[in-house]
């Protein structure tokens, strides 16, 4: 009788206050965070900054007179796709000529075939990124809820609308 209660002082004991500890944390950092901001058309507004973010639910509020859509993207700051200008090569089969003149001072043509190869110049180009969450509509000086979203952006969260409004989006930090 006497070991058992040894055998639980000494190691159970000590093994639920842990237990007790590690699950106190974890729902300690699981913890929902709000963010309120106001958004302008046109100009992307940076909400997260870096990864490891749940976005759960965002609340639009318009202030603009027309229904205006949103979207939101996986960056911090830009909605756009930036590719530089590079050079590109191209090859093809071709016949080439080799015209030299003999000892004799004939003129001797030979046709060979050959592979030409040709470098192409490619110019800068912007693109529109792929949205993370949306297009949604927002109602002339209405509101709207959109619930589970449920996305996780790895470099921020930011917002472009066609609108005015304000947006306020519920967020987890996620550990990392």
């Amino acid at each position: 009788m006497k070991t058992i209660k040894n055998l639980f002082t000494k190691f159970i004991k000590p093994l639920l206050a842990l237990s007790v500890a590690i699950f106190g944390l974890n729902t300690a950092s699981a913890q929902d965070s709000i963010l309120s901001a106001t958004y302008t058309a046109g100009t992307p507004t940076n909400l997260l900054s870096g990864g490891k973010y749940l976005v759960k639910d965002i609340l639009f509020i318009s202030s603009s007179n027309a229904t205006t859509s949103v979207k939101f993207y996986d960056s911090a700051g830009s909605t756009n796709i930036v590719r530089a200008a590079y050079t590109n090569f191209t090859s093809y089969a071709t016949n080439y000529n080799v015209v030299w003149t003999n000892s004799s001072g004939i003129l001797v043509t030979n046709t060979q075939t050959g592979v030409y190869r040709q470098s192409v110049p490619v110019s800068a180009s912007t693109n529109e990124a792929p949205a993370l969450a949306g297009p949604f509509l927002i109602t002339a000086l209405g509101t709207r809820t959109i619930s589970d979203v449920n996305v996780i952006p790895v470099n921020g969260f930011t917002l472009m609308s066609a609108g005015a409004g304000i947006v306020e989006i519920v967020y987890e930090k996620l550990s990392p």
